[in-house]
């Protein structure tokens, strides 16, 4: 199931020429690669963004890989004195994880990017994803996951962030909580 996941995540990639984003970060015990694709003509202020990404997890006895795909709306916030976009819409799921937790859930969420005027370089970002029960499927009972951080725009179109993301997982007919990822990271954000 790793190997499918990182194989479909790199077709992607390959499949459009015109990337518009890629992300690249490592967490203490974690790499995780993210694509985004704006996808049509925008519609007013906002556009559809597909998101597809692979984060790999290698901690212990806990090793894993979830795969994610999904879309979102993503326009202006409409901040007077900030250059604030979001987003917001959902993404699927899928986990594998040695020893055998397998399962996939339909997330609900959103993110948002920020700028201020006067020091453009510098932005903050974040985004929360969740899932019920009733949109968990496998061994997953729900799925909450948050990503916080700050970049730092080195060039144009490369920036560097740091950050701190929890993703955690409730599984189902066991009273137990997986805690997938809990860390730092420092990544690469390139715009093509």
């Amino acid at each position: 199931m790793h190997k499918l996941i990182w194989a479909a995540f790199a077709a992607l990639c390959v499949s459009h020429a015109t990337a518009s984003e890629l992300r690249i970060s490592f967490g203490e015990s974690s790499l995780l690669g993210e694509y985004l694709q704006p996808l049509g003509q925008p519609v007013g202020d906002s556009a559809t963004t597909l998101q597809a990404g692979a984060l790999y997890v290698e901690e212990g006895d806990n090793d894993g890989t979830l795969g994610h795909l999904g879309l979102l709306m993503f326009g202006d916030a409409g901040a007077r004195k900030a250059i604030i976009q979001a987003g917001i819409g959902g993404r699927i799921y899928l986990l594998s994880t040695d020893p055998d937790v397998n399962g996939a859930a339909l997330a609900m969420g959103g993110s948002v990017n920020g700028r201020i005027p006067g020091v453009d370089r510098l932005g903050a970002f974040g985004s929360v994803w969740y899932s019920p029960k009733v949109s968990a499927f496998g061994d997953l009972d729900n799925t909450f996951e948050i990503n916080i951080g700050i970049d730092y725009q080195l060039l144009r179109q490369a920036a560097l962030s740091v950050g701190w993301r929890k993703v955690q997982f409730k599984l189902k007919d066991v009273d137990r909580t997986l805690d997938f990822e809990d860390s730092a990271f420092v990544g690469f954000k390139f715009l093509f």
